[in-house]
């Protein structure tokens, strides 16, 4: 087939949505060296339905949560528009002791993480997304 489509079309609709997930990762300068990870998290549509945010750390390939913190959704910050809410910052943790850096090869390992969002409604799942993270000194 030289055209159209050639896989299954699926149509996924959301009433609220994970628009945006930002994760920034920074570690402190040297001697200390102290990993830190913020996420910031853009919502859109029915934000009522939204109850609260749920962000997991784990290392890749599910070997065991390291953090998982649930926070409401704080209606405070909402844009003019009731259908879009930018949370930055929203998930800031201190992660000294609980995670590994991220080396150059030939410097050590290379670790990498996954942040799971999960957006819950009042009465289940709206939206998830997962997202990979590693920890370096840039």
């Amino acid at each position: 087939m030289t055209c159209g489509p050639y896989r299954p079309i699926s149509l996924v609709v959301y009433q609220t949505r994970l628009s945006c997930v930002n994760t920034r990762a920074s570690v402190s300068n040297a001697p200390h060296l102290k990993p830190n990870l913020k996420v910031d998290i853009d919502i859109s549509g029915a934000i009522d339905e939204s109850d609260a945010i749920r962000c997991v750390l784990r290392k890749s390939g599910n070997e065991g949560i390291i953090r998982d913190e649930t926070i409401q959704v704080p209606f405070t910050d909402r844009d003019e528009d009731s259908s879009k809410l930018t949370l930055e910052g929203l998930f800031d943790w201190n992660l000294d002791g609980e995670v590994s850096m991220w080396w150059p090869i030939g410097y050590g390992q290379q670790d990498l993480y996954d942040v799971e969002i999960t957006l819950l409604s009042k009465v289940s799942t709206s939206d998830s997304k997962i997202l990979a993270a590693y920890l370096n000194r840039a």
